[in-house]
């Protein structure tokens, strides 16, 4: 009886061990499961995988990107990327040698983001399972820099929706103005879509000057354009009546197309009205130094009784 105990406890042994083998992880993947969110990686007898299968945690696979026999699968889920490494290869370089790469891919994706980049990750574990490391850092090290530079577009993008909606918001001012029966002077409006539209026309040429940052919402981009068409709007105000005032007399003619060009000129740039204001400032401030030193000179000159 003791024999036929003894027979058993060593035959579960076996089974546990072996189970335990089947299912034990790669080394060093713990870690990239925790920080990749890719689904598990383990060793286990290999198996042939198809898109529309179930894979060992019961996923859909989607789409499976490398199967290559008795060594390693690397297949899709729908958020997930899996890879299954063969338990006889023993050749097969843990993918943490490429953990600062994948790292900083996916420290700038979101879960929805990641779908479209999986190809390029799938290919850079694969070169590194192979032992091709520097391709891999490659790879991933392009891929960082392309998912920046759609990141920074997408927001110049979301900027200029701004800037577009400033646009029609001020198109919209200028009809129903328009439809006012009592309008009898077509000037300010003119002036206020001119403005608007050297505003916009700045912004779309200027594009490539503004500073991005990452971390900042995308809504508040889309605001500051929509500030910025406002600005604009309120610059060519004040060139216009910088203009009545005789203060740019000199340069343009006081007709309806030199008033619309200063009018576009000042909401084309950022410091047309402010360099007009400061230039006032500046000659008031003359012209009070001035007055200031001849009724001193008058005071000296009088005689004293």
């Amino acid at each position: 009886m003791g024999c036929l105990c003894s027979i058993l406890y060593s035959k579960l042994r076996q089974r546990a061990s072996l189970r335990n083998k089947n299912n034990r992880t790669a080394p060093g993947i713990d870690n990239i499961i925790h920080q990749w969110e890719v689904a598990l990686i383990i060793r286990s007898p290999y198996c042939s995988y198809e898109a529309g299968e179930l894979d060992q945690q019961g996923r859909k696979i989607a789409e499976v990107y490398f199967n290559i026999p008795g060594s390693h699968i690397i297949y899709r889920c729908e958020d997930v990327i899996g890879l299954i490494v063969g338990m006889e290869t023993d050749t097969i370089k843990s993918p943490s040698c490429i953990a600062a790469e994948m790292n900083s891919v996916y420290s700038l994706l979101n879960l929805e983001e990641r779908t479209c980049y999986y190809t390029d990750i799938a290919i850079a574990l694969h070169q590194c399972l192979l032992g091709d490391d520097a391709s891999a850092r490659n790879i991933l090290n392009q891929l960082s820099q392309n998912i920046l530079q759609h990141k920074t577009n997408r927001i110049k993008l979301d900027y200029l929706t701004g800037c577009l909606y400033g646009l029609v918001a001020c198109i919209a001012a200028f009809a129903l103005i328009c439809a006012l029966p009592t309008l009898s002077d077509w000037t300010v409006p003119y002036i206020f879509l001119a403005g608007a539209g050297g505003g916009f026309f700045s912004a779309a040429v200027g594009l490539h000057k503004i500073s991005i940052d990452l971390n900042t919402s995308r809504r508040y981009y889309q605001i500051n354009g929509m500030i910025r068409i406002f600005i604009a709007v309120i610059s060519a105000w004040i060139g216009f009546l910088a203009i009545k005032a005789d203060v740019i007399f000199g340069m343009f003619n006081t007709k309806s197309e030199g008033i619309l060009l200063v009018a576009v000129l000042a909401g084309f740039s950022e410091t047309f009205a402010y360099n007009i204001l400061m230039n006032l400032e500046s000659r008031q401030q003359s012209s009070g130094q001035n007055e200031d030193k001849t009724t001193t000179g008058d005071a000296e000159k009088t005689p004293r009784v």
